[in-house]
């Protein structure tokens, strides 16, 4: 089902794409995927969920990448979180999303606009959980600002180049350019402690760090445990879909109850089964 519901979202890019978000219908989705109405709305609720679906897609792309990227490695390498940043813009244009996203952050669709806001202040607070990492805690109430500094930079610099510049510009070189620049303006900013984020949305992005904070605490106890699985044990696979599952921006909390009830089961009979209760009683305690 996972690869068909892939496939229908490829159709619908190529339509939107091609003739525009707008312009194109369900019924020229369903026609061309050659699908039944049925199993269109089985997969999306609504054209603006198929849109969304595939922007989170790629969102979801670029996290794993993200985080393999950092594996093995310092987490206050700047080297890698120049390429972090990279990888996101490198996704886009893989999968030509570009077009979407513009569509999708112009939209006056409250649902559309709703999911731009929510995806752009995730980015934020990802890179300035970044920051973070890198400087360490004293940069903590203005990490915000140096997420502003730096994605507001890598936008202004590339639509300057794209403007009066024949060849394109080599995002890596631009975001460790702007990187380096970044030691002085941070610096200046645990210096004169002045920052410009209004409280609101430092509320709304400290929340997303603490929960990543809590995912990440959960996710360890999993990784953890599947070292004590044999390679071949079918319950490694429930153990895996639960570590990748939670290193997601957005869990999906349906799946992991699911996921988890079938570990539980799975293990019940044996001598982990106190081990995986306790993973499942902290697990469920999150999700509610």
């Amino acid at each position: 089902m996972e690869k068909r519901r892939l496939e229908v979202m490829q159709v619908a890019q190529r339509l939107f794409l091609e003739k525009g978000f707008v312009q194109t219908s369900i019924q020229d989705i369903i026609k061309t995927a050659n699908i039944s109405k049925g199993t269109f709305y089985n997969y999306f609720a609504s054209k603006n969920e198929c849109l969304i679906a595939i922007l989170k897609y790629a969102e979801k792309e670029a996290c794993e990448r993200r985080k393999q990227l950092l594996s093995g490695n310092r987490i206050d390498d700047r080297t890698i979180f120049a390429k972090q940043i990279v990888i996101r813009m490198q996704v886009n244009r893989e999968q030509n999303l570009l077009p979407l996203f513009g569509f999708v952050f112009h939209s006056k669709d409250n649902e559309l606009r709703q999911f731009a806001k929510t995806y752009h202040l995730h980015e934020v607070a990802w890179v300035s959980g970044r920051f973070i990492d890198i400087y360490g805690p004293e940069i903590y109430p203005f990490a915000i600002d140096c997420a502003a500094f730096i994605l507001g930079l890598s936008q202004q610099y590339s639509l300057i180049w794209s403007f009066y510049v024949s060849e394109e510009v080599n995002t890596e070189r631009l975001i460790t350019f702007i990187l380096k620049q970044m030691n002085a303006v941070v610096a200046n900013f645990v210096k004169e402690k002045e920052s410009f984020i209004h409280e609101q949305l430092f509320t709304q992005v400290e929340a997303i760090w603490n929960k990543s904070r809590h995912n990440n605490n959960i996710g360890q106890l999993f990784i953890e445990f599947k070292e004590t699985i044999s390679e071949n044990e079918v319950g490694k696979q429930y153990v895996e879909f639960i570590i990748n599952e939670l290193a997601t921006e957005n869990p999906r909390t349906y799946l992991l109850q699911t996921v988890i009830d079938s570990l539980y089961e799975h293990y019940e009979q044996t001598d982990q089964a106190k081990t995986v209760m306790k993973l499942k009683e902290k697990l469920l305690e999150k999700l509610s």
